[in-house]
């Protein structure tokens, strides 16, 4: 994968480093959150939910260009199963070294996650009655402001372009390119790897150029085993 240069926007650089899960077109849940280990983050991240079996590729793959109802027509299937709800998983890496993992699921509006970066673990839970955080083995904490309880990966499957990496009986691979602002940041587009076992999305991960800081993400995702309710916390 090709990576192009990339600056962060406001909402972007006030989380520190936090990607939306590919915001609008993709809400990328990669959410470089880098938390404290000491005390909780001053508003919650977004979710994403998440690393896929296959991340993308080092350098620029040939690809063969789809006819666009091809590509339409898988997203959209596969995007629609994750509609309800779905889990994950994701690793981010600033400059090749890990600093932030995530995993959760997305209910009916709701996202229940818990992120480790540095050393720490914070837990969040997020509806749309607020947002509510805690550190381990202490009590909940609500947040202020209003976080995003939209479908995450709203808009996924309307990328500028869409190119066939690999494919073989029971897995495919995309290389989808979206616009910054898609996946929450400002600058040049963002390509995207997808990751299909056949029809379903596992996966998807990016690398971008912040200012000269290399920030990669790679979400796993799944449907959902937990299908208990994401409510509010008692405080």
């Amino acid at each position: 994968m090709r990576t192009r240069k990339t600056t962060t926007d406001p909402s972007f650089a006030s989380h520190r480093l936090r990607p939306r899960h590919l915001g609008a077109a993709i809400a990328l849940l990669v959410l470089v959150t880098a938390c404290s280990s000491d005390e909780p983050p001053e508003a919650a991240p977004t979710t994403a939910t998440a690393g896929p079996a296959t991340t993308a590729a080092e350098t620029e793959p040939p690809g063969t260009t789809l006819a666009p109802a091809v590509p339409t027509e898988l997203l959209t299937a596969a995007l629609a199963t994750y509609a309800d709800g779905y889990e994950f998983s994701t690793t981010t890496t600033v400059n090749t070294q890990e600093v932030s993992t995530q995993t959760g699921r997305w209910l009916d509006g709701a996202s229940h996650l818990t992120v480790e970066s540095g050393g720490g673990v914070v837990e969040f839970i997020i509806t749309d009655g607020g947002q509510w955080t805690r550190l381990p083995d202490e009590e909940w904490e609500e947040l202020e402001g209003t976080a995003s309880t939209g479908y995450p990966l709203e808009g996924m499957d309307n990328p500028e372009s869409i190119a066939l990496v690999s494919t073989t009986d029971d897995r495919t691979i995309l290389l989808a390119t979206y616009t910054a602002t898609a996946v929450g940041l400002s600058g040049d587009p963002v390509d995207v790897t997808l990751a299909f076992a056949g029809e379903s999305l596992v996966g998807f991960s990016f690398t971008a150029d912040l200012d000269g800081t290399i920030v990669s993400s790679d979400t796993s995702l799944a449907p959902l085993i937990d299908t208990s309710p994401i409510t509010a916390p008692t405080v």
